[in-house]
């Protein structure tokens, strides 16, 4: 069932979706004792905000980069099809702010890892590189 809901519902999700997912993570220490957080790639909309919540509690960071074409990702977007709270045509209008987000994250922080559209979906080398960094972890 998809549902149309009016732009204030969906600001009024976004601000409480917000403001819960900013205190939970200001508790991260006692909710993830190993120390391990994964983020989606939209942080880098928000990362001046986020980021320095998550290293004032001495949390690394691990980097994936997803460098692909605009053409896959518009056909990855559309394969995928609208969701209840935003259409596949509005995602993919909204792929050049993403670019612009993407930018200036890249200019303060070097991906670990880097997949393009033929790598898209290697998931061994990503893994390899997860194990080398949480080792380095142990070591440290």
């Amino acid at each position: 069932e998809h549902h149309n809901y009016a732009e204030s519902d969906r600001r009024e999700l976004g601000r409480i979706t917000w403001n819960y997912t900013m205190e939970l993570y200001n508790r991260l220490n006692s909710l993830t004792p190993n120390g391990l957080v994964v983020r989606d790639a939209v942080i880098d909309w928000y990362y001046d905000r986020i980021l320095p919540i998550f290293l004032a509690q001495g949390y690394e960071l691990f980097v994936i980069r997803f460098d692909v074409s605009r053409s896959k990702n518009v056909a990855l977007v559309k394969n995928r099809g609208d969701k209840d709270w935003i259409s596949a045509d509005k995602l993919v209008s909204l792929l050049d702010l993403h670019e612009t987000h993407a930018k200036r994250f890249l200019a303060e922080y070097t991906p670990d890892v880097i997949l393009n559209d033929d790598t898209l979906f290697d998931y061994d080398p990503v893994i390899a590189a997860i194990r080398r960094k949480l080792e380095s972890l142990k070591q440290s």
